[in-house]
């Protein structure tokens, strides 16, 4: 019994295999264009759900990245802030050893005076300098300069005075009321932050801030000296740098060589405690570019995990490009035998 093999089902024959050599160019060359194995999770549900995963990973490491980078620059502008006040206050005290050394004529307090006067000033502008429109210095107030002068000259913290400040249980208070807008500054570098009772878990995230109290000084202490007539003296002086300045200024205006004495090694002592808090700075910042390090190394893990998931080999799917490319002529030239001439016109 013979089959007779109708124009139609030739036709429809070809068609499919043209269709189907098409679409496996089309498919290699979509390949070969964006480099991926896969568009769709579908396509491969094993791969494309690892593909996933991994992306969340990169996408979160890279997020991580550059938080670490912002608080490290943002702990390195604090860090030279705080080294340029630590050289004012050492330029002060020079001027002092050589009032202290030197004949206090009319003309040389007035210039020593006019120094000191004008190192207030720097370390005030230090102080409220800025990163990215924060203070580096000023705790979680990101409106107004935290530090300020009082009616009586006094350097006042987001409206608090400083000399009155005294920190109980590691929270800095003014009569019983916490100092306002001083609370620490947290990151997520990575640590799986979490928040409880709305408060950042200081475990799980990185302080970026700098306490401006702690680094220029807070409340008063006593000093006590020996006046010329060899009687001990006991005196009450604030702890920050700024007012030590303005009261050694009040010292030099009065002639008071001994109080300006006692002033001067008062500084030494505030100048040691800051830079305590400038080589913690470093560690910090140590801290975060080790940790970087190994962030950069993981991403390129993770990179080369989403290169083997849904990656390619380029020169084999370049051949299969190319054999598909070819299939296709090739079902292409068949067809002027299969398919009459004005329909082979209209295919072409």
């Amino acid at each position: 019994m013979s089959v007779r093999i109708t124009q139609g089902v030739s036709n429809r024959a070809y068609l499919t295999n043209l269709n189907t050599s098409q679409y496996d160019m089309n498919k290699a060359m979509q390949k070969v264009e964006t480099g991926r194995a896969f568009e769709k999770v579908s396509e491969d549900v094993s791969a494309g759900t690892n593909a996933l995963a991994i992306r969340s990973r990169l996408y979160k490491n890279e997020q991580v990245q550059e938080n670490i980078k912002v608080a490290s620059e943002q702990l390195g502008v604090a860090e030279e802030n705080l080294l340029a006040i630590n050289e004012v206050a050492v330029n002060v005290q020079s001027e002092v050893l050589r009032a202290l050394n030197g004949t206090n004529t009319v003309i040389g307090k007035d210039i020593f005076l006019s120094v000191l006067d004008n190192s207030k000033r720097s370390v005030m502008n230090f102080a409220n300098s800025r990163y990215n429109d924060k203070y580096i210095l000023g705790g979680t107030n990101a409106a107004t300069q935290p530090f300020n002068c009082d009616e009586n000259g006094k350097l006042t913290y987001n409206g608090v005075t400083i000399e009155d400040i005294e920190k109980n249980d590691g929270v800095y208070e003014v009569d019983g009321e916490v100092v306002p807008y001083n609370d620490d500054v947290y990151m997520d570098i990575g640590l799986d932050i979490k928040v409880v009772n709305g408060k950042v878990d200081p475990k799980t995230a990185y302080k970026i801030s700098v306490s401006g109290l702690e680094t220029l000084g807070y409340g008063k202490s006593e000093v006590v000296y020996e006046n010329s007539a060899g009687e001990e003296l006991t005196y009450e002086v604030s702890n920050n740098i700024y007012d030590i300045i303005t009261e050694m200024s009040d010292a030099l205006q009065n002639d008071d060589m001994d109080k300006l004495s006692a002033l001067y090694g008062h500084m030494n002592d505030r100048l040691d405690d800051m830079m305590k808090e400038v080589s913690n700075i470093g560690t910090r910042c140590q801290f975060l570019d080790t940790t970087l390090a190994r962030l950069e190394d993981e991403n390129i893990s993770l990179n080369q995990m989403q290169q083997n998931t849904e990656g390619i080999d380029d020169a084999t799917e370049i051949m299969n490009y190319m054999s598909y490319q070819y299939a296709w002529n090739l079902t292409m030239q068949f067809g002027s035998s299969v398919i009459p001439k004005t329909l082979m016109d209209y295919v072409v």
